[in-house]
């Protein structure tokens, strides 16, 4: 009967093992791909951000033109 448990308590741990050892390369895999999205969202929200920096200094850039066009007239 004892040898029968040992087999079991065995056959239970690596069981345990096995199933840790899925959990933990799953969850890994899974923080990667977040990791990789975040990186990939905050790219495009630098991309965003530049182009309209541009844009709001292009629209300063007119303001002035027109300013110192009414100025002149």
């Amino acid at each position: 009967m004892s040898q029968e448990l040992l087999i079991f308590l065995i056959g239970q741990g690596v069981a345990i093992l096995y199933g840790w050892v899925k959990l933990n390369t799953q969850m890994t895999i899974k923080l990667k791909e977040l990791d990789i999205r975040l990186e990939h969202i905050e790219k495009k929200d630098e991309d965003v951000s530049h182009k309209l920096e541009q844009i709001f200094k292009k629209i300063s850039e007119i303001q002035v033109e027109l300013t110192n066009k009414q100025n002149r007239d």
